[in-house]
């Protein structure tokens, strides 16, 4: 009888049966782990893209909607060591803005009047007005340029801070482009307004730092500070129209236009406007997502001019001008060295203006004029 007589190679083959359903479980286990975790990291990833777009849109919407009073500290740090500036500032929306200078002394007579898209410089002591088309439409961020921003730039919360007795954000913006800056900003919770705003170069020195004190949201302010008394000639208000193309813009007006061979890297054009006055003017307003310059242009008398390139107290370009063949360009805005550089270039090169080597758009605008 062979009963109760274990077969040695039945049992081998059970054992080896269960190791492997053992192996089996552990790896289905290993994977549905992975799976959860993946699952979790994924949620938490979207959590956190959700939580930056809604950061974002609140911050370019408060641009629009936010109405304060405050004290407004700007500090540049130089090589020559830090440069103080302080104004009063009285803001309704985005189209209405009223800033005082309080240091430097020098400048205390200038108000600065935001009306309509165009700011008027008004100077006290003199009795007399300044008008400059508004470059850059205020704001740092803006709806429409959020899918760009976060195309070049990564968002990075970091703890919040408590700032004017308000619950703040504290969010890190760094380039993709490690040759550009870097900012830190203190964003209200609620309405998204910016208390503080600090930037940083490439070799992470501060370079910059503003921020808000006295704040006092929706001040009843008297209408009758953005009303501007001129003295002598009255100018035209311009009035401004945005366009979809270039193409639209030449089909108005007979001014040949140009754009920028090699916009700097991550620039897109993002807005065509036309100022019309006496003269109209065009306007090419470039954007990255967080900074941004414009190409103005307009008919000019003169038939050539040399470049020009202008600075403020702290060695920044801030313009570039030059006249070629009776029309009259001039970039403003505030990039990085390696951006205006690029700039700088293409004027000194006057490729910007070659009419022989035109893109395909600008070729047939041409054929308009």
């Amino acid at each position: 009888m062979t009963s109760g007589v274990r077969n040695p190679d039945i049992d081998m083959k059970n054992n080896f049966i269960i190791f492997q359903s053992r192996i089996l479980v552990a790896i289905l286990t290993s994977l549905f782990g992975l799976f959860l975790y993946a699952d979790t990291f994924a949620q938490n990833a979207n959590s956190q893209q959700d939580r930056i777009n809604e950061l974002l849109y609140k911050i370019a919407l408060a641009r629009d909607s936010i109405s304060y009073e405050a004290l407004t500290t700007y500090e540049f740090f130089t090589k020559d060591g830090i440069r103080r500036e302080q104004e009063k500032s009285i803001i309704l929306g985005s189209n209405r803005g009223w800033w005082q200078t309080i240091i430097p002394e020098e400048s205390k007579n200038r108000v600065v009047i935001l009306r309509d898209n165009v700011y008027y410089i008004v100077y006290l002591d003199k009795d007399s007005v300044g008008v400059r088309l508004q470059s850059s439409r205020g704001g740092i961020i803006k709806v429409e340029n959020i899918a760009l921003l976060k195309k070049n730039y990564y968002v990075e919360f970091l703890p919040e801070e408590k700032i004017q007795n308000y619950l703040a954000d504290v969010v890190k913006i760094s380039p993709r482009n490690k040759d550009r800056s870097r900012i830190k900003i203190w964003v209200d919770k609620k309405t998204g307004f910016f208390f503080r705003f600090e930037k940083y170069d490439k070799d992470n020195n501060k370079v910059f730092q503003r921020f808000r004190e006295n704040v006092v949201f929706n001040p009843n302010a008297d209408e009758s500070i953005f009303n501007v008394e001129y003295s002598g000639a009255i100018p035209i208000e311009p009035k401004r129209k945005t366009y979809k193309s270039i193409l639209e813009v030449a089909q108005e007006l007979n001014i040949p236009l140009v754009t920028p061979q090699f916009p700097p890297s991550g620039f897109v054009l993002s807005e065509i406007s036309v100022y019309r006055g006496e003269q109209p003017v065009v306007q090419l307003y470039y954007a990255d997502g967080l900074w941004s310059f414009s190409l103005f242009q307009r008919k000019d008398k003169r038939k050539e001019r040399e470049i020009e390139i202008g600075e403020d107290r702290n060695g920044r370009i801030t313009w570039i001008s030059a006249v070629k063949d009776n029309i009259f360009y001039w970039y403003v805005g505030d990039l990085e060295d390696v951006d205006r550089d690029t700039i700088i270039k293409s004027f000194k090169s006057i490729k910007l203006f070659d009419k022989t080597k035109l893109s395909k758009t600008e070729q047939i605008i041409k054929k308009y004029y």
